[in-house]
């Protein structure tokens, strides 16, 4: 066979494989439950999903302001979906290790893009919440076991209650519904974790530095507290459970 017909030979053979090679990592992504899905509108706005395996570590990271707002429900696969105006994507998903990285990009640092998502994931027990807002929907079912909560910055924790359109813990439009949790343990550097007024949580352990505020909705249930609370933190709630913390308070 002359070199020419080789290389045409040559040629032609990869131009066949590149396609099955794409498909063949594509498959591979799908099976090992990594993809994401990407769809547009007429109006413009991107709707996107994807899929992963669970990780025991939820990682959200935003700019200040709680301008990512994240809804996280039990599910029997990882799932998540969210709305992107205009173009471009300002949410990255991924994972290292153990820890699945929620992270909101503002694409316009002139202006303030406010994101709602949906994540679905069959089991965490440690979430990581840097300026951001989770909200932990008991749609699919309370978490029963042990849960612990690092919140930095600006970050808002919501158990047992839903902001409605003005947001924050004082939202007298808040929805609430039943979340239970048998020991909660929250490490914070400023932030604020909100009650709902139907949450049960049989221990609650606390370590506050700066100005973190745990507000409790009326109707909550605290079985036991310890840990500590800085002097510039705060706690809104009836005084039954602001005497029961006062004791967590240091000199």
């Amino acid at each position: 066979m002359k070199t020419s017909n080789k290389i045409l030979l040559g040629f032609l053979i990869l131009i066949f494989l590149i396609p099955v090679f794409g498909v063949m990592s594509f498959n591979n992504r799908i099976k090992n439950g990594r993809y994401t899905v990407e769809r547009q509108d007429n109006q413009g706005s991107n709707f996107r999903s994807g899929n992963f395996k669970p990780y025991k570590v939820v990682k959200f990271i935003a700019p200040a302001g709680r301008v990512l707002k994240a809804n996280l429900q039990h599910s029997d696969s990882l799932f998540y979906s969210y709305h992107q105006v205009g173009g471009g994507d300002s949410i990255r998903v991924y994972n290292t290790g153990d820890t699945l990285f929620v992270h909101f990009i503002n694409p316009d640092e002139n202006e303030v893009a406010h994101l709602s998502m949906n994540l679905k994931l069959p089991f965490f027990d440690n979430l990581v919440i840097d300026n951001a807002e989770v909200t932990l929907d008991s749609t699919g079912g309370s978490l029963t076991g042990d849960l612990l909560v690092e919140i930095s910055g600006t970050g808002l924790l919501n158990i047992g209650r839903m902001s409605g359109k003005r947001g924050g813990p004082d939202d007298a439009k808040a929805t609430q519904f039943p979340y239970a949790i048998n020991r909660l343990s929250v490490k914070m550097n400023d932030g604020e974790v909100a009650l709902g007024g139907k949450t049960e949580i049989k221990h609650l352990n606390l370590q506050v530095n700066g100005a973190g505020v745990l507000s409790v909705n009326d109707g909550a249930t605290i079985g036991e507290v310890s840990g500590r609370l800085s002097e510039e933190s705060s706690v809104k709630a009836n005084w039954k459970y602001v005497k029961k913390l006062a004791a967590l308070a240091t000199e």
